[in-house]
């Protein structure tokens, strides 16, 4: 996706059809740096909207041939395909989702999922976490600068986008690579923001199960 917005149009295509051919960390690679990279004040809108329309027809093509060549999974247990069980996929995603944010901000190991009764524990702490961040945000958002809260809003919200392809399987933390460069930087600039406002107490309480795990 940088390629493609900076004009190297055949790499950017062939690195966006590797990144198709794999697993859900390659699909959120996608994702997170793309955003970034079109997020890039050095790049003309005119050229991000080029590259995306490009990606665009990659990505319907790639759709079409994977539909057409049975591709996905199909009865299984740990993963839902949203194509061939879109249902029961936006059943599980909210969970899943939560899951994965309990690993990203509060340190609770997303695998519980796989632990019959222990998933309540990881769905839990993702609420929790969640909840904690926003809140302590919003009490202390005085103390960022414009710069700040543009880095926040921009690898917050593309770590968070970059979940979306890792939810077709159950949490796991090796799936939260990616993701986890989002999270790193909403947990830091939001404890900056409480420290400098007089909350230390609870800046160390964000940042300690970071530093316990």
């Amino acid at each position: 996706a940088s390629a493609l917005v900076r004009g190297r149009t055949a790499l950017g295509a062939l690195a966006l059809v590797g990144a198709l051919a794999c697993g859900e960390s390659g699909l959120a690679s996608l994702v997170l740096w793309g955003g970034v990279a079109a997020a890039d004040p050095g790049i003309s809108r005119a050229r991000a909207r080029r590259a995306w329309a490009l990606a665009l027809v990659v990505l319907v093509g790639w759709g079409v041939l994977y539909g057409l060549g049975g591709y996905g999974a199909h009865g299984s247990g740990m993963y839902l395909d949203p194509r061939d069980a879109p249902l029961r996929f936006l059943a599980a995603a909210p969970g899943r989702a939560l899951a994965s944010c309990g690993a990203l901000l509060v340190g609770v190991p997303a695998d519980l999922w796989t632990i019959p009764g222990a998933w309540m524990g990881s769905v839990g702490a993702g609420a929790l976490g969640l909840v904690g961040l926003a809140g302590l945000l919003g009490v202390s958002r005085g103390a960022l600068s414009r710069r700040d809260l543009r880095a926040l809003a921009l690898f917050g919200g593309v770590g968070a986008c970059a979940i979306l392809p890792i939810l077709a399987s159950v949490p796991m933390n090796r799936l939260l690579l990616l993701p986890s460069l989002g999270g790193a930087v909403a947990v830091a600039t939001v404890s900056v923001a409480s420290w400098r406002s007089g909350r230390r107490v609870l800046a160390m309480v964000l940042l300690l199960p970071h530093g316990l795990c």
